[in-house]
């Protein structure tokens, strides 16, 4: 089949194929550690009231799906051993909420040098994962658009095997040739990604230059957006594309006068490897025959916050403690809280907060929320839950 049999459907011939939109973003797991305490259980049990996921640390797990129920994972660790804090504790978290009487200085150092690298990671928008089962044909979705159609001899494919896609073929520059593509037909809802600052490919390759285009409308020849990047031979890489860097081309040749992407409504992706950068220059590291790229996932990231203060009212890590300061004396929060917590934390770009009853304001510049007049442990957990949900 040609390349114009293939792509004519996506365009009247043949009924659409429906690409299932995107699913909710999935809003990560709540790691309660202490969760068996008083303030613990009530915090877990807020959470939980609120449809959220929660991951709860404990000593003893028998003793602790007594106390919390079956509504809440529960993982027994001895966090003087840090090798206990293995994936199955870290994955896909969101907050980390530390109970504080139950624990010491040596707990909370090995709990957050084992957390931060997740708490660090960016929640990504799948678009396609090509690892998990969906419910779209994606060997119907996507397909090759080589240089076929304008005379020239190139030619590719799309497949998936094995959980990940390959692009491959062989690109020459014979008849004026030299491009070759994949592209999907139009997608049916149009992705609305206004939220998000960009694309992140994983993808592995042989060292060409690719591009990556974005379709805003449904004609097949319309302007797109494209992004260039270098692959590594043999080596997977993360290709992060933010939006506002995506150039407006028509058949490779920039167009100034185009509108900006408009992301609320993408309609076609296309990965495309091409003798031509923009405006008739070369790509520097174009080589003609075979070549292969493998991609492991297509996903959107959001945007970062625009006002700094929202990053103070959605804390990743909270430490909090039940107990109520007695004259000069320092609560468990902040006995356990160590400048080099505090450091450790802003070097790696973590926000926490630390809450108790009454007390003190910890020392700068560590954001700080100590609520006054406390009306028992429920009103605490209350505004533990508010600073993690701050649209609560």
């Amino acid at each position: 089949m040609s390349n114009w049999d293939w792509f004519q459907p996506g365009w009247g011939n043949r009924p659409r194929t429906q690409f299932p939109g995107l699913e909710p973003l999935d809003p990560g797991v709540f790691l309660v550690v202490g969760a068996t305490s008083e303030v613990g259980q009530r915090i877990l049990r807020q959470l939980l009231d609120r449809g959220m996921k929660v991951r709860s640390l404990v000593q003893d797990a028998a003793q602790a799906r007594d106390l919390l129920g079956a509504d809440t994972e529960i993982i027994a660790v001895d966090l003087r051993r840090p090798e206990t804090l293995t994936a199955q504790v870290t994955a896909h978290l969101r907050a980390v909420i530390c109970c504080l009487d139950t624990l010491d200085i040596e707990d909370i150092s090995n709990l957050l040098q084992a957390c931060v690298p997740t708490l660090q990671s960016t929640p990504l928008q799948p678009i396609f994962q090509f690892s998990s089962p969906v419910a779209v044909d994606l060997q119907a979705l996507w397909g090759a658009v080589d240089d076929v159609v304008m005379g020239g001899v190139s030619e590719s494919s799309f497949r998936v095997e094995q959980g990940l896609a390959w692009f491959t073929g062989t690109v020459s520059t014979a008849n004026s040739g030299g491009f070759a593509s994949v592209r999907t037909r139009n997608l049916e809802p149009p992705l609305s990604l206004e939220n998000y600052d960009g694309l992140k490919l994983r993808v592995r390759g042989n060292g060409d230059r690719y591009k990556f285009l974005v379709r805003t409308e449904s004609g097949w020849d319309s302007i797109a957006y494209s992004y260039s990047f270098d692959t590594v031979t043999d080596t997977w890489i993360d290709v992060w594309m933010p939006f506002r860097e995506f150039v407006p081309v028509f058949r490779a040749k920039t167009v100034p006068t185009a509108a900006p992407l408009d992301t609320r409504c993408i309609r076609a992706l296309q990965l495309i490897l091409s003798k031509f950068e923009y405006d008739g220059a070369l790509n520097p590291k174009f080589t003609p025959g075979e070549f292969q790229l493998c991609i492991e996932s297509i996903a959107a990231y959001p945007k970062p916050p625009t006002d700094p203060s929202s990053i103070l009212r959605s804390p990743q890590v909270i430490l909090v403690s039940e107990t109520v300061t007695t004259g000069s004396a320092p609560s468990p929060a902040m006995v356990a809280w160590q400048p080099q917590h505090q450091e450790f934390l802003h070097h790696h770009g973590i926000c926490f907060t630390l809450i108790e009853p009454t007390g003190e304001i910890a020392p700068t510049p560590a954001p700080t929320v100590i609520p006054q007049g406390c009306k028992g442990l429920d009103d605490l957990a209350h505004r533990c839950v508010a600073a993690l949900l701050p649209s609560e």
